[in-house]
């Protein structure tokens, strides 16, 4: 009887235990501590710990055990049971001696100033809920090189492993002394020394023979890793996210380039995603009010005036249109855009992302799928350019589309219809941060003569920006169709257009027009053969164009030509 009142008692102490063992997590949780014990075999491996010969029979402190070498998931720190442990078992230990005098010593391996259990654990985790300090242990000692201290930070620990093994890899710190490598959390440093392995590959499979593994950390280090380090620092991104290094957001940038690539199946260059991180950080900043108005200034007006010239002038490669969007929609006009965009791409040098909006709900009923894909590729492969084409099932392809813009630089859309406008065509216009290229005609015209409609508002001046760009780069012949109603105003601005284009060394030819500037813009486009109209984007706020409608969409509605957007 009076044992089955120790065993009831027992019980009840672990139901305890549990109960304790569930607080100390809620706790360890709130204040971001892990509540688990570590692995002797995980712990030891990053330490390269080697155990030592014999053993020595002494007491211990309870609270220097960290870990366990084979019931690491069985019970948390401090040794309080999980649900997997034996109640009956754990209770049956208890009941063996309530002082643990009767009971023979645990047996540990000795890191440092801490301890693992290799045989002894559920007596550890009655020593600690009974309130012992110390308990007997046979300790077997484990050498290693980076000393460890009670209360030590265990991913510190495997974190400066990590370091140190990357090092001595790849010898990087000789070769490149004057460069910092070091990261805030373990298990980064494996990714780095995966990316210097598959470069390494790269060039023995180029080569068709052995290199030396440090031609390939040089390479890694020169050509992958530092040219994003130094866009990182250009944009003082460390002042947005103080507790990381530069080699964390490398790592971070790295991760969400290669995650959006497959998600949206386009290549996406590191700065792009080092932009999209900018915003973000911005978005983040707690400027709460700042932040509202910015909302609701893009749902009316789209993304401010100037903003993607002067990101684009930022950047190092000369060229504007690095990345360009090609947009199929099924229509007519699809081989048209086809052909802009790759003349464009020829011209520019560019990545091409090609993307194919299906609306069919199963693939098989698309048969232009096929189609595209193959025209596509051979385009790409006689004109020597690199792209990919990717297929999109959407009932709102306006979102897809959108997803895609903050990854390119021009954005080129066949429009599938001038009657009806299945793609919310404004809605793309307002909030596209980039160039847009409407494809209005099936037959592609080699670009030659462009248009510019100015009428001296902010956004024209942008466009005016694009015409001095595209006719000097794209040697075409620029005619500057002026719209402006007051006459001084318009002598004034004409004069400031020439001396503009003058600057950049092009020879426009000017004209002025009279009447509604939709009306000339478009006679004016047919009559004189311009192949390209270039225009400034909605210079009014989303209310006031749907009573009183836009210069933009009467263009684009009832031109055969295309027509280029800027922001």
């Amino acid at each position: 009887m009076s044992s089955q009142i120790h065993f009831t008692s027992a019980l009840d102490d672990f139901r305890r235990a549990r109960r304790q063992e569930a607080i100390q997590s809620i706790l360890s949780r709130l204040a971001g501590k892990s509540d688990t014990l570590l692995s002797y075999d995980e712990f030891r491996k990053h330490l390269h710990a080697i155990e030592q010969p014999g053993r020595k029979l002494k007491d211990i402190p309870i609270d220097a055990i960290v870990g366990s070498v084979n019931r690491y998931k069985d019970f948390y720190n401090h040794f309080l049971p999980k649900n997997s442990v034996d109640s009956e078992r754990w209770a049956r230990v208890k009941m063996a001696n309530q002082t643990m005098a009767g009971l023979p010593p645990i047996e540990v391996y000795q890191l440092g100033e801490v301890f693992f259990v290799l045989d002894g654990n559920h007596r550890v985790s009655i020593a600690y809920t009974s309130g012992l300090s110390m308990i007997l242990a046979y300790v077997r000692d484990v050498q290693m090189s980076i000393p460890i201290k009670e209360g030590f930070d265990p991913d510190e620990i495997i974190l400066r492993s990590e370091h140190r093994d990357f090092l001595y890899s790849t010898q990087i710190d000789s070769l490149r002394p004057t460069t910092n490598f070091n990261l805030t959390s373990p298990g980064k440093y494996p990714i780095l020394q995966q990316q210097i392995k598959a470069i390494y590959f790269a060039m023995e499979r180029k080569k068709g023979g052995p290199v030396a593994f440090q031609q390939a950390v040089v390479q890694w280090h020169d050509r992958f890793y530092m040219p994003i380090i130094e866009i990182i620092r250009e944009k003082d991104l460390l002042k947005e996210f103080p507790s990381r290094t530069e080699t964390d957001l490398f790592l971070w940038i790295i991760k969400h380039k290669a995650d959006l690539q497959k998600e949206l199946n386009i290549d996406i260059n590191a700065n792009s995603v080092i932009n999209l991180l900018s915003k973000r950080s911005e978005n983040n900043s707690g400027k709460f009010v700042k932040n509202i108005r910015k909302t609701y200034h893009n749902w009316l007006y789209g993304p401010p005036v100037g903003e993607w010239r002067k990101e684009q002038l930022l950047q190092k490669e000369g060229r504007l249109f690095r990345d360009i969007l090609l947009v199929l929609t099924g229509s007519v006009n699809d081989k048209a855009a086809l052909e802009m965009g790759f003349t464009i791409s020829k011209l520019e040098g560019s990545q091409l992302a090609g993307l194919y909006i299906s609306r069919p709900i199963k693939e098989t009923k698309d048969y232009r799928i096929g189609v595209y894909q193959k025209e596509f590729n051979q385009k790409c492969k006689e004109s020597n350019l690199s792209g990919n084409i990717s297929v999109v099932f959407s009932k709102n392809p306006i979102t897809q589309i959108l997803r895609r813009t903050q990854f390119a630089n021009l954005v080129i859309l066949s429009l599938e219809s001038r009657k009806r406008n299945p793609f919310c065509l404004s809605k793309l216009i307002q909030h596209c941060p980039t160039p847009l290229i409407i494809i209005n005609n099936e037959y592609f015209t080699p670009l030659s003569k462009v248009l510019l409609v100015f009428d001296g508002s902010p956004k024209t001046w942008e466009a005016l920006f694009m015409i001095a760009y595209i006719s000097k780069f794209w040697e075409l012949n620029p005619v500057i169709l002026s719209v402006v109603n007051n006459k001084s105003h318009s002598e004034h601005s004409l004069f400031q257009v020439y001396e503009y284009l003058e600057q950049y060394g092009v020879n426009a030819e000017f004209i002025k027009a009279s009447g509604p500037a939709s009306i000339a813009t478009t006679t004016f486009a047919v009559e004189n053969q311009c192949d390209l109209i270039v225009m400034g984007g909605y210079s009014s706020n989303k209310i006031k164009r749907v009573i009183s409608g836009s210069i933009v969409d009467e263009v684009i509605h009832s031109t055969c030509k295309s027509v280029l957007i800027c922001k």
